[in-house]
C-alpha cells in the first residue's frame, strides 16, 4: 500500500516525519489514482469549498482512502456529515490496541456523530466509549473518507512503522480494490451531497444526450421553463467537479455518474427530459 501527503501536510514537519515513518510520497502534482492520502483536518475544515469538494469527490472511486489527521478546528468537520470535533476534558481510557494506546497521552480531540462507521478491532473507540476515528464508505464500490484524532505524526511512534502501516492498511481495507467498479444499489450520501444544481446539470447531460456544456446551456436557455439556471463560471465549476469524481467523461455521463443519477430523486426528471427530446 502506498501513502501520500497533501500539500499542506507535506510542507509541515509532521509530514516529514510521516515520510520517514511510512514512506509517504508527495501528492503535489494531484491526488493519486489510488492509495491512502493523508491531510491535516484543520486545513480541510477551513480551506476553500472547491478544495474540500475535490478531496471528497476523489473518494468516490474504490481503492482510495482520505484520512484527516489532527489538529482540527473545534466544531463541524464538514457539512456533508454530522461529525463534530470536540476537545477532550479527560484522558481517554486505553482500548488494548497498540497504536491508539501508544498515543493515549497525546490525544486532544474526540469525534461526535453517528454518520459512517468505526472499526472496534482497530481501536477506533476507547474503552470509555468515546471515539477517536470514524470513516464513511458511501456504497460497496466507493473509497473511504475518514478522520482520526490519533496524532500519527507523534515521536512516540518512531519505532512503530510496521504497526502504523498495519493500522492504516486496516482502515484502507474497507475500500474495494482500485480496479473494482461496483456501483451503488441505492441513494448514497455522496450523491445527496452533490446538490440540486449539480444534479440539474447531470439531468441535462443525460436528457439532451450530450457531453458538451455549451450545448447544454444553449438548449437550457431556449427552454421556456429551464431545468437549471446557471452562469458560465458556475456551470464550468460543476463540470470540473463531475469530471474529478469520474461522473462525466468526453462522451457524457459515465456508468458511475449514471448510477448516482438513477439513485437520486432527480432520475424521473432526467427520463422525462430524454423522452421529450427523443
Amino acid at each position: 500500500m502506498r501513502f501520500y501527503l497533501d500539500s499542506g501536510l507535506e510542507r509541515h514537519r509532521r509530514g516529514r516525519f510521516l515520510t520517514s515513518l511510512v514512506g509517504a510520497e508527495s501528492a503535489l502534482d494531484g491526488a493519486p489514482e489510488s492509495g491512502v492520502l493523508l491531510a491535516i483536518g484543520k486545513d480541510f475544515q477551513v480551506g476553500p469549498d472547491g478544495q474540500r469538494e475535490a478531496l471528497t469527490d476523489w473518494t468516490a472511486r474504490p481503492g482510495r482512502t482520505l484520512l484527516l489527521l489532527p489538529p482540527y478546528a473545534e466544531g463541524a468537520l464538514w457539512s456533508g456529515l454530522d461529525w463534530q470535533l470536540a476537545f477532550r476534558e479527560t484522558k481517554p481510557e486505553p482500548n488494548g490496541v497498540r497504536i491508539p494506546d501508544l498515543l493515549v497521552d497525546e490525544v486532544s480531540y474526540r469525534i461526535l456523530g453517528s454518520d459512517g462507521d468505526l472499526d472496534r478491532e482497530a481501536g477506533h473507540r476507547w474503552t470509555d466509549g468515546t471515539v477517536n476515528t470514524r470513516y464513511l464508505k458511501t456504497h460497496s464500490g466507493s473509497g473511504v473518507f475518514a478522520a482520526t484524532c490519533l496524532p500519527l505524526w507523534s515521536i512516540a511512534l518512531l519505532d512503530e512503522a510496521g504497526h502504523v502501516k498495519a493500522w492504516l492498511d486496516a482502515l484502507h481495507a474497507h475500500t474495494g480494490p482500485a480496479q473494482s467498479m461496483a456501483l451503488p444499489a441505492g441513494p448514497t450520501r455522496a450523491g445527496q451531497a452533490l446538490g440540486k444544481d449539480v444534479f440539474g446539470v447531470m439531468v441535462c447531460l443525460y436528457g439532451y444526450g450530450t457531453a458538451d456544456p455549451d450545448d447544454v446551456m444553449q438548449r437550457v436557455e431556449a427552454e421556456a421553463f429551464p431545468v437549471v439556471a446557471l452562469g458560465r463560471e458556475q456551470r464550468d465549476g460543476i463540470m470540473s467537479r463531475l469530471r474529478g469524481a469520474d461522473y462525466v467523461d468526453q462522451t457524457g455521463l459515465t456508468d458511475a455518474g449514471l448510477q448516482v443519477l438513477r439513485s437520486s430523486p432527480y432520475w424521473g426528471f432526467a427520463e422525462r427530459l430524454r423522452e421529450l427530446i427523443t
